[in-house]
């Protein structure tokens, strides 16, 4: 009997989702003042419903959530059954909140879910103090899809670009209103701060990837389950260190030794496949591309090339260059991603599918219109379609 038969599914839709301040009135996030009317509060939920019935994605990694409880609610009422977060936001004097959490709601069921762990000896050998924490604690859900089986989703929300003030605290909380800089007349020792609090929160998002991907590895080595890691990284994966994540590089030593010990066993590379991990936009090119040479081949024509392809679908990228997802002015960047683990790379040996759909949410921040989008984010959604191989 085939899947189709069946009622099984085939795909599987991942998205990752910066709510951008999430909170329920009567409470706020930062300031006393920063709350929702009942009015936007509406048009927020419903912007957010909009979306999901949309697109109907399977699983949802959430960033900015304050209020957890209202998030469930609005999530089960669209058919995710399943709902799963790891630390209670932080609120100060019973409504204002001032540190979000990740979530993530799924279709399917989550058979357990963690934060995901620091370890004390990586901290160490990254020169940082034994106890290091998250800014925010990373989540760790396992998944089970009715072919794939069991799946490891992790919701991240790294450490924003924001400088951190230093306050002689542990957990420095960042700068929320830099408007109040530079108003004396000695600018220069302000501006030494807000330069060395820019490092001091590029160090602190650096080592959160680092524990990250140990964690991470040492997860996969334990239970071998496909993995995908999904959220916002508040920078980029192309210049900056965090594309140690997807950089999948093995150095070894050139040694007559070494060679002679690889022609007999398998090589290091291929024994680290199934740790490496990719960028799920690479793979959507990849797979496109194949797809297009394939095409070409049957109707006996030579594809278009990269990046000349028509978009699928209004809000389908089919580019050359990887969408932005955030604007700081005039400036796009991409800071939310989805990486994927060597099962859905369909060049690995051991593949079960591969990321045949890649869509950027982000009308709402190139042509806004106040009546819909006015409360709704200030990050694009992106989702991500893998197709299961029969």
């Amino acid at each position: 009997m085939s899947r189709e038969t069946e009622n099984i599914p085939t795909t599987f839709k991942i998205t990752t989702f910066n709510l951008c301040n999430f909170v329920a009135p009567p409470n706020a996030c930062y300031q006393f003042d920063n709350i929702y009317t009942e009015e936007q509060w509406q048009k927020k939920q419903r912007w957010i419903r909009n979306y999901l019935h949309t697109h109907q994605p399977d699983v949802i990694g959430f960033q900015e959530v304050f209020t957890p409880d209202a998030l469930a609610t609005l999530t089960r009422e669209l058919g995710y059954s399943y709902f799963c977060t790891v630390e209670a936001p932080s609120c100060t004097e019973g409504y204002i909140y001032d540190k979000p959490v990740v979530a993530l709601a799924s279709r399917y069921p989550i058979i357990e879910w963690s934060a995901v762990p620091t370890n004390s000896q990586t901290s160490l050998h990254l020169g940082l103090k034994r106890d290091f924490a998250f800014s925010r604690l990373p989540l760790r859900a396992t998944v089970v899809h009715p072919i794939l089986g069991a799946c490891d989703m992790y919701v991240v929300h790294l450490k924003s670009k924001r400088p951190t003030i230093f306050s002689g605290l542990e957990n420095e909380p960042e700068i929320e209103d830099e408007s109040m800089l530079f108003q004396t007349s000695d600018v220069l020792p302000e501006w030494q701060q807000q330069l060395t609090g820019q490092w001091a929160s590029s160090l602190q998002r650096t080592a959160e990837a680092a524990q990250l991907q140990q964690a991470v590895l040492a997860r996969k080595k334990e239970t071998g389950n496909p993995a995908v890691i999904m959220g916002d990284f508040n920078d980029t994966l192309t210049d900056s260190a965090l594309g140690q994540l997807v950089s999948n590089e093995v150095r070894l030593p050139a040694t007559p030794q070494l060679r002679q010990k690889q022609l007999k066993e398998k090589p290091a590379r291929e024994k680290l496949a199934p740790y490496f991990f990719y960028n799920s936009w690479s793979l959507f090119q990849a797979s496109r591309e194949v797809s297009e040479q394939l095409a070409a081949t049957e109707q006996r024509v030579a594809p278009e090339p990269m990046g000349t392809s028509k978009q699928k679908g209004s809000d389908e990228v089919a580019n050359s260059r990887q969408p932005f997802t955030f604007y700081y002015g005039l400036k796009g960047m991409v800071l939310d991603y989805i990486l994927c683990s060597a099962k859905f790379n369909p060049s690995y040996t051991e593949s079960l599918a591969e990321v045949t759909h890649f869509q950027v949410f982000d009308r709402h921040l190139l042509n806004p219109s106040f009546d819909t989008d006015g409360h709704s984010t200030d990050h694009a959604v992106v989702m991500i379609t893998i197709q299961i191989r029969e």
